[in-house]
């Protein structure tokens, strides 16, 4: 469940609270089902510029944020099997994990430009021992107007994530580069 609260043209205040479902299957092994409460996450966005549109046009585009995400999902609600890392089936990793961005959207007559970058540092480990690793993620797109209220946008997606650690040791199947291209319509 998400909810979003503007306060002015320019702040922002939004909670995501997650449910989370999983099954895991390993040949071999039992079926692990999960089910529940993930990590509550809460971000801020400042558009220092967002009144200024006329006055500067090329400024008013840009979001600034910041947020936290809260351990209030279980992190070790599963035995370890295999070399699965808690990080990769779990209903969250259970510590706190401040966020820091920032994103751009600027309308150039019937066509937009568009990118964002988040980090995400995760603080601590939790009760399992685990560190989850830092993840960066961005994207890059425009679009074009096809009615007042329609446009047709393309980006490119990445995320990059660093490798977690459990009891100081890094886990050797965590750590990836995502990357991808989405068309998306815009209403």
């Amino acid at each position: 469940m998400n909810g979003d609260y503007r306060f002015s043209q320019e702040l922002s205040v939004g909670v995501s609270i997650p449910w989370i479902e999983g099954i895991r299957e390993e040949r071999g092994a039992p079926d692990r089902h999960l089910s529940g409460l993930g990590d509550l996450s809460m971000m801020v966005r400042w558009r220092p510029w967002a009144a200024e549109l006329d006055e500067h046009p090329m400024l008013s585009g840009i979001t600034l944020m910041t947020g936290l995400e809260f351990p209030t999902g279980e992190d070790n609600a599963q035995p370890f099997t295999g070399l699965t890392s808690p990080s990769l089936f779990q209903l969250e990793n259970g510590t706190f994990n401040p966020k820091l961005g920032v994103s751009y959207y600027h309308q150039l007559g019937d066509w937009s430009i568009f990118g964002s970058v988040l980090g995400t540092f995760p603080l601590g480990e939790s009760d399992a021992k685990l560190s989850p690793g830092h993840y960066v993620q961005a994207t890059l797109g425009g679009g074009f107007r096809l009615t007042e209220n329609l446009q047709l946008q393309r980006g490119v997606n990445g995320l990059f994530r660093s490798r977690d650690e459990l009891d100081g040791e890094d886990v050797e199947n965590t750590g990836s580069v995502t990357l991808s291209v989405a068309p998306a319509l815009r209403w």
